[in-house]
């Protein structure tokens, strides 16, 4: 069941995601373009850290921005 729900939220998110990548890049206030730079350096940093994503943060943050555009 645990798995399932994680399955769902996976596919939600990717789906998320291609949203935001439809987007263009003048939508997006500054502060968010920084925001999704330093979350694209940290995914891709050798040292990264379960802890370090803050997924729900950033989830809650582009469903704002989309929300408002």
């Amino acid at each position: 069941m645990k798995l399932e729900a994680s399955r769902m939220r996976d596919e939600e998110f990717v789906q998320l995601l291609k949203k935001v990548a439809e987007m263009k890049i003048e939508d997006f206030s500054s502060h968010i373009v920084e925001e999704i730079k330093n979350t694209w350096e940290t995914w891709n940093s050798p040292r990264l850290a379960l802890n370090s994503l803050h997924l729900d943060e950033i989830e809650e943050m582009n469903l704002d921005n989309i929300q408002e555009g």
